[in-house]
C-alpha cells in the first residue's frame, strides 16, 4: 500500500472515533438523570439513573460500530449470504391445511366477536387477535420464518373462492410500483389507531375484520393475489419483513438454514413506498409508549393550554377540560398521522448526511431504499420492548377461552379452568428485557447497514465515513427509544 493510501486510512480512522466519542457523548447528554420504566404494572424507579443506561446504551451502539468498521473487509459484501438446505418444501396438502386452520379461526374470532359476551376478558376474539396474532405471529415469524405465508387466512379464503369462481382473483389492473405499499401503510395506520382510540371492544374488532376482509376480497378480485399479497395486504408484507430476520427461509425449493438478520440483504433495493412503511412501523410503536405516558399528557393539558390553548377554551382549567379532552383525541389522531412523516424527514436528513460524509455516489434517494430494510431489528426491538409482556399477562389466557369462545360458560376441550391465574411479570426483569432487546436490534442495525455500505462504496473508509450519521441516527433512536421506556404511565 501507498504512503498516501495508509496516510487517508489513518486519518479515516481518526475521524470515525473522534464522532463516535462525540456521539456517546451526545446520548449521554440527551438523558435524564432520573426515570421510572413502564410496561405494565405499577412505576418502577430505575436502579441506575437513567444517563448511565444512556451512556451504556450509546457506548455499545459505538463499539459495534468500530467492530464493523474494523473487522468487516471492503470484499466482505461479494460473498453472498451462506444457506444449507435443511427440508424439501412444504407440500400443497400441509399448505392447505394450515391455511385451512388459519382460516377457521379467523372465522372463530369474528363469530366470538360478533355472538360472544362483549367483555374483552371473556372473549376470545379479542385476546386471539390482538395479542396471539398481532404480538405473537411477528415473534414468531422473526425466530421460524415468514411462516404466515402458509398461515395467511385471508390468502386461504381467496384460493377457496377462486375454486368455486374460477375467473376471480385474475388481475384486470396493476399495482403502480409508485403506490403499491400505500394499501398497506394506510391500514396500518387504521389499524393503530382502531387499537388506541376506538375503544376496542370485540364488536369493534368484528367490524373491523370484516371490512378488512371485504377489502382484500375486492383487493384481489382487481389486481389479483400475487401483487394484493406481496404489497398491499399489511399482515402478509409485515410478516414478510420479519421473516427476513428469521434463521430459516422457506422457499419452493425447500427450507434453508442462514445467519440471523442477514435475509435483509434479499430486500435490497425496496422501493419507496416499503421504506415509508418500514418507517412508519417503527414511529408508531413509538407513538404507541409515548401516548400513554404522564408527560406526553402534560403537555398538552398543561404546557400547550397555557401557551396557546387557554385563549379559546376559557381561564378556569376545569371548566375547559371537557373541551381539551375532546380536542386531545384529535390532537392524538394528529399526531398518529404526522410522526411518521417526522420519522421519514430525519431519516432523509441523515441519508443526505450520509452521502456527504461519502463524499458523493448514490443520490439520496437509492440510499433511503437501500438502508431502510437495515431498521427492521429495530423494530423487532421495540416490538418486543413495548408488547412482548402481553403475551405473557394476556396471551396464555387462550389456552382457556378456547374451551369457552363465547364466554357461555362451555368447556370443549376441558381447559376452561387453566391459567386463571394472573400473571404479574416482575418490573425489573421487564427493564432488563426492553433495555436488551432495544441495544441488540440497534447493534444488529448497524451492522446490517455498514454491510450495505461496503456494497455502495469500494473503498472499506469510505464506508466507514458514510455511516457516521448513521451511527448518530442509531444513537438516537437508542436512546429515545429507551428514554419512552423510562416514563411513568398516566394515571
Amino acid at each position: 500500500m501507498s504512503t498516501h493510501g495508509q496516510t487517508g486510512a489513518d486519518a479515516g480512522q481518526h475521524v470515525i472515533l473522534a464522532l463516535c466519542r462525540w456521539a456517546g457523548l451526545l446520548a449521554a447528554a440527551l438523558g435524564p438523570t432520573v426515570a421510572s420504566a413502564h410496561s405494565f404494572g405499577p412505576v418502577f424507579t430505575l436502579p441506575l439513573p437513567f444517563w448511565m443506561y444512556a451512556w451504556g446504551a450509546a457506548s455499545a451502539i459505538v463499539l459495534s460500530f468500530l467492530i464493523a468498521a474494523l473487522m468487516l473487509g471492503a470484499d466482505a459484501h461479494r460473498a453472498p449470504v451462506r444457506e444449507w438446505r435443511l427440508a424439501p418444501p412444504v407440500g400443497r396438502a400441509a399448505q392447505h391445511l394450515l391455511g385451512g386452520v388459519a382460516l377457521s379461526l379467523l372465522l372463530l374470532c369474528v363469530a366470538s366477536a360478533l355472538f360472544g359476551v362483549p367483555r374483552a376478558y371473556k372473549n376470545i376474539s379479542m385476546t386471539l387477535f390482538w395479542v396471539v396474532f398481532l404480538v405473537g405471529m411477528p415473534y414468531a415469524c422473526a425466530l421460524l420464518g415468514n411462516v404466515y405465508q402458509w398461515l395467511n387466512p385471508w390468502r386461504s379464503l381467496v384460493r377457496a373462492t377462486a375454486a368455486i369462481w374460477p375467473r376471480y382473483a385474475r388481475p384486470a389492473y396493476s399495482l403502480s410500483s409508485r403506490y403499491r405499499y400505500l394499501p398497506a401503510i394506510v391500514a396500518l395506520l387504521g389499524l393503530i389507531w382502531v387499537e388506541l382510540f376506538a375503544g376496542a371492544s370485540p364488536r369493534v374488532l368484528a367490524g373491523l375484520l370484516v371490512m378488512y376482509t371485504v377489502v382484500t376480497l375486492a383487493g384481489v378480485g382487481l389486481y389479483g393475489a400475487r401483487q394484493w399479497f406481496f404489497s398491499a395486504d399489511v399482515f402478509a408484507v409485515l410478516m414478510r419483513l420479519m421473516g427476513a430476520l428469521a434463521p430459516l427461509r422457506w422457499a419452493r425449493e425447500g427450507v434453508y438454514l442462514r445467519w440471523p438478520a442477514l435475509g435483509v440483504e434479499r430486500l435490497q433495493g425496496a422501493d419507496a413506498g416499503l421504506a415509508f412503511l418500514i418507517l412508519t412501523w417503527l414511529a408508531t410503536t413509538a407513538f404507541d409508549g409515548l401516548h400513554e405516558t404522564a408527560l406526553w399528557h402534560r403537555w398538552f393539558f398543561v404546557d400547550l393550554y397555557h401557551a396557546l390553548l387557554k385563549a379559546w377554551v376559557g381561564e378556569n382549567p376545569l371548566a375547559a377540560y371537557p373541551q381539551m379532552r375532546n380536542w386531545f383525541g384529535w390532537w392524538q389522531s394528529l399526531w398518529l398521522l404526522l410522526l411518521p412523516c417526522v420519522y421519514g424527514g430525519v431519516y432523509w436528513l441523515f441519508m443526505q448526511l450520509s452521502r456527504w460524509c461519502a463524499g458523493g455516489g448514490a443520490v439520496v434517494g437509492v440510499l433511503s431504499r437501500r438502508y431502510a430494510p437495515t431498521l427492521l431489528p429495530i423494530v423487532l426491538a421495540y416490538h418486543i420492548a413495548h408488547y412482548y409482556t402481553l403475551l405473557q399477562t394476556q396471551g396464555v389466557k387462550v389456552v382457556a377461552l378456547i374451551s369457552d369462545p363465547f364466554g357461555w360458560g362451555w368447556n370443549l376441550v376441558g381447559t376452561a379452568r387453566w391459567m386463571q391465574r394472573t400473571i404479574i411479570p416482575d418490573v425489573e426483569t421487564v427493564w432488563s428485557v426492553q433495555l436488551g432487546a432495544i441495544v441488540l436490534g440497534h447493534i444488529a442495525s448497524v451492522f446490517l447497514a455498514h454491510r450495505q455500505a461496503l456494497q455502495l462504496y469500494e473503498n472499506r473508509w469510505i464506508a466507514a465515513r458514510s455511516q457516521l450519521p448513521m451511527l448518530v441516527l442509531m444513537v438516537l433512536f437508542t436512546v429515545g427509544g429507551l428514554w419512552i421506556l423510562s416514563l411513568p404511565p398516566v394515571r
